[in-house]
């Protein structure tokens, strides 16, 4: 259950990631979801299917539009590993809390030889990881 919650919250990030580089404004977001959905208007409302056939019709639009539909999704999971990182080096979690010191990170724990290599099932055990030691580890003073 909870990977099926996970992949719906990588779906609808890559869905808003698609959404910006459209440059869709949130009226012509939402009455484009409508005219599609039967009146709904949000994500939050999509069913999982149609949660999918929304994220391949926004990639099609992408297309069309000659913007790239590649990695999307490991797009928005990369981000949040990124996202993370910062939060650690904040908190003081992590010594070296470069760009360079995360890719080694991921390597360490997915064996991925680099960050934008990884695939999904990676970049989601990545961050879990991260999720984890930002829980865990306690804040230095």
């Amino acid at each position: 259950m909870k990977t099926n919650h996970n992949l719906r919250r990588s779906t609808t990030a890559a869905v808003h990631v698609i959404k910006a580089k459209l440059g869709m404004d949130e009226d012509a977001y939402r009455n484009a979801m409508a005219m599609n959905f039967n009146g709904k208007r949000s994500a939050a409302q999509l069913d999982d299917q149609e949660l999918k056939h929304w994220l391949l019709h926004l990639k099609s639009l992408q297309k069309r539009a000659g913007l790239n539909t590649e990695g999307v999704r490991n797009e928005a999971m990369i981000k949040k590993c990124e996202a993370l990182w910062v939060e650690l080096r904040k908190a003081g979690k992590v010594q070296n809390g470069s760009m360079e010191a995360l890719q080694k990170f991921v390597q360490n724990q997915t064996g991925a030889a680099a960050l934008r290599m990884a695939n999904s099932k990676q970049l989601y055990q990545a961050i879990e990881a991260l999720k984890k030691w930002l829980a865990r580890a306690p804040t230095k003073t």
